[in-house]
């Protein structure tokens, strides 16, 4: 399944960053010297990611740490930074049950963080390393007292070197069954983020990535180009539904590059 016709005139990777570019505080083998190639041949590099934990300066010092290539950060685009950007306008204060970056994006649009529950005009949820049960009962008494309900993203697991743990969706899924309430989610495949990334990218667009239900997903939808590397979430072509079957399967984004050269 890998269809050449992906490279020509590419403007701008979309480029996924767990089970992509590292995987845990581990570079994937020759990620760092496959980005370098890319920015050499005049493509546009995009770091799209459903991972709400880091801002984006941290994401960029994780890719120069794990690879050695020195990632820009304003080439960072997190679920967290669209989801801030969407609900701007609609909610002066949020309580969230997330990581200090979605905080620090929330605060970065003018919305108070606040751990009141009876205070909040907004619950926003994302993957949470330091999740309790008083974070999710008091996220629930929030959404239960009329709050608005913003998920960054509802990915059911995210990889590690010791395989796939709970992801952000397992968090939004708590607080939707506790609250009768559906959040509304802006990470990939979602509309909003393929309105962010359309702003931000140079056309014609390839999305890499390696959940196809996300990434894959994500570049059908928009009309652009997609691959999947078997270095992270999925692990082989059976795993791939027919309805996500991206225009090229790799087994790493080092893999995908060197295609460029065949």
């Amino acid at each position: 399944m890998n269809n050449l016709d992906v490279w020509r005139e590419i403007g701008t990777l979309v480029c996924d960053l767990d089970g992509v570019v590292y995987l845990g505080d581990e570079g994937i083998a020759g990620s760092g010297p496959a980005l370098e190639a890319l920015a050499e041949a005049d493509i546009d590099l995009l770091y799209v990611t459903n991972n709400s934990t880091k801002t984006p300066d941290e994401v960029a010092a994780k890719i120069a740490r794990t690879t050695g290539y020195a990632a820009d950060p304003g080439s960072v685009v997190t679920s967290g930074i669209v989801t801030a950007s969407r609900l701007s306008g609609l909610a002066r204060t949020a309580l969230v049950v997330g990581g200090r970056a979605i905080d620090v994006a929330l605060e970065s649009v003018g919305i108070e963080v606040t751990d009141v529950w009876q205070e909040a005009e907004a619950v926003v949820v994302g993957l949470d390393f330091g999740v309790n049960y008083d974070k999710l009962a008091g996220a629930t008494q929030a959404l239960r007292n009329g709050a608005l309900f913003y998920a960054t993203n509802t990915d059911s697991t995210y990889p590690t070197p010791d395989g796939l743990l709970p992801g952000g969706g397992v968090m939004a899924g708590a607080l939707a069954i506790a609250s009768d309430i559906e959040p509304v989610v802006s990470g990939k495949p979602e509309p909003e983020m393929q309105s962010y990334i359309a702003q931000r990218a140079h056309s014609p667009i390839l999305v890499v990535g390696d959940r196809p239900e996300t990434d894959a997903a994500l570049a059908i939808d928009a009309g652009w180009s997609s691959a999947v590397v078997l270095s992270g979430v999925t692990r082989s072509l059976e795993e791939i539904p027919a309805r996500f079957a991206p225009d090229v399967v790799v087994n790493t984004l080092a893999d995908l590059v060197g295609l460029r050269s065949t």
